[in-house]
């Protein structure tokens, strides 16, 4: 039992802007199949995707959507299996715009030519769910967690998760920054296809492969040694242009 509940602990300890980690068996087991998170993000995602506009339509919102979830996304579920943001996703935006349906046929077209064991399409309704909820930071960690239906199977999806976003920032279906992911725009994917016909400056490249070098833990461990009571430094430099 206390293996259990520190499985469930871990898989709802999410870097968020509001406690997220379940604080008892006693609540796992009255939100079960969902997280109680779950709530507060579903109801910021209704608002932020422009569905709902008074509190009284986003409290029928929320209920028609949890049933909606229990209803289709849940019936073949295991037990001990829980909701999923994918499954919140696809009930709370069952008509999403047309090029975001798009991206998410492409991405699962992509992750299943890669040969992963992933859904494409519902990793990317997980980053499009914590992108417009808010609430929550859209690392590799969160994903994977709000991915998964089997609250054990995190450490072993991470890793292919890890491959899978690779794979979508490489296609200029996500894009990057400070370990978060976000579905690239429209705009951004154009600017991202007109910067390949670039030219990068030779002194450019030079400049980010000494900066990658100099962060390399194998030059780190050599940067002083002592010979004889003599330290010897060791650097990394570009050599000065003739």
């Amino acid at each position: 039992m206390y293996v259990f509940y520190a499985i469930i602990s871990d898989a709802t300890n999410l870097k968020s802007n509001f406690p997220t980690k379940t604080t008892s068996s006693d609540q796992f087991a009255t939100y079960y199949p969902f997280h109680k998170y779950q709530f507060e993000l579903l109801q910021k995602f209704l608002f932020s995707s422009n569905a709902l506009v008074t509190t009284q339509i986003a409290a029928r919102g929320m209920i028609i959507t949890t049933f909606d979830v229990l209803r289709k996304q849940l019936k073949e579920k295991e037990l001990y299996e829980v909701t999923t943001l994918p499954d919140l996703c696809t009930e709370a935006q069952t008509s999403p715009p047309a090029d975001l349906d798009n991206k998410y046929k492409t991405a699962k077209k992509i992750i299943s030519n890669a040969g992963l064991a992933l859904n494409g399409e519902k990793l990317l309704k997980t980053i499009h769910f914590i992108n417009e909820a808010e609430f929550i930071s859209p690392t590799v960690e969160n994903i994977t967690k709000t991915y998964i239906a089997d609250m054990g199977t995190y450490y072993d999806v991470k890793p292919i998760v890890d491959k899978a976003l690779t794979l979508l920032v490489e296609s200029k279906l996500l894009l990057l920054s400070n370990n978060n992911y976000k579905i690239t725009s429209n705009l951004e994917g154009k600017l991202l296809e007109e910067m390949k016909d670039f030219t990068v400056e030779l002194f450019i490249k030079k400049r980010e492969l000494v900066g990658y070098l100099r962060k390399m833990n194998i030059f780190r461990q050599v940067s002083v040694i002592n010979e004889d009571s003599i330290a010897y430094n060791f650097n990394i430099f570009k050599e000065l242009s003739r």
